[in-house]
């Protein structure tokens, strides 16, 4: 049964987070590629050579929605 919910319970994770992403509110998503990787990329340039640790990786998240949301996106259901 422990192994059985070992692996069923990254499974239902994974399945659940396939319908969120970044959504921005008038409906343009003509850019969002480019946008995510810029984002992306200043997430990188911050945690270029730095020890990772899960401070470390929240931080770099933070940076990354910062920077999608100072474009107009938001974090939500497609």
């Amino acid at each position: 049964m422990k192994k059985m919910l070992m692996v069923l319970l990254p499974i239902m994770l994974l399945s659940g987070c396939s319908s969120y992403g970044w959504v921005k509110d008038d409906g343009n998503y003509s850019n969002l590629e480019k946008d995510e990787f810029d984002c992306e990329l200043q997430r990188a340039e911050y945690e270029q050579g730095r020890i990772f640790d899960f401070g470390e990786t929240i931080a770099g998240w933070n940076m990354m929605e910062r920077c999608m949301k100072l474009k107009g996106y938001i974090w939500g259901s497609k």
